[in-house]
């Protein structure tokens, strides 16, 4: 495997406070252990021949909190903080892997139509994304906001 593209998400819509633990556990283990564990299956491969690309998914909400899904975004802020710190490991050893993180806005999915701020931002078409995520790794770009203007919302949300 030269190219290991990372994509799973479930989202629960609720207060995390009342959440029950079972259903936070089961959303970390899809949206964050299963690429977690993916990479480390894929990962000894392309070490080995020296050559390769990981593509994590993750969401604009990595970036941004959002009331009702604390568990949803603070999986995806995982997502990113693994692929940067397995990037710098990959670095340090000096294995010629990449690794891109994407962070779409809303994709429209049978997931999404649960989430009720998907009227105050865009919903992507699944084929625009899957476009931006190849362009991405042809061109080693390590991280992806889509669509690209929420990088200027972001600047200044700090």
């Amino acid at each position: 495997v030269n190219i290991l593209i990372n994509n799973a998400g479930v989202i629960n819509i609720g207060i995390f406070w009342k959440t029950p633990d079972d259903i936070i556990s089961h959303l970390m283990e899809v949206n964050l252990m299963s690429q977690f564990w993916t990479v480390k299956a894929f990962l000894p491969g392309m070490i080995e021949s020296n050559k390769g690309h990981i593509v994590n998914v993750a969401s604009i909400v990595a970036f941004m909190g959002f009331p009702k899904v604390v568990d949803y975004c603070t999986s995806k802020s995982a997502i990113v903080g693994f692929t940067e710190a397995l990037q710098a490991e990959l670095d340090y050893h000096g294995h010629e892997i990449k690794t891109t993180v994407v962070c779409p806005i809303f994709i429209h999915s049978t997931v999404m139509p649960a989430v009720k701020y998907s009227g105050k931002f865009p919903t992507l078409c699944p084929q625009e994304v899957a476009e931006r995520t190849i362009s991405s790794f042809r061109s080693n770009t390590e991280l992806v906001l889509l669509p690209s203007y929420m990088q200027v919302l972001l600047y200044f949300k700090k």
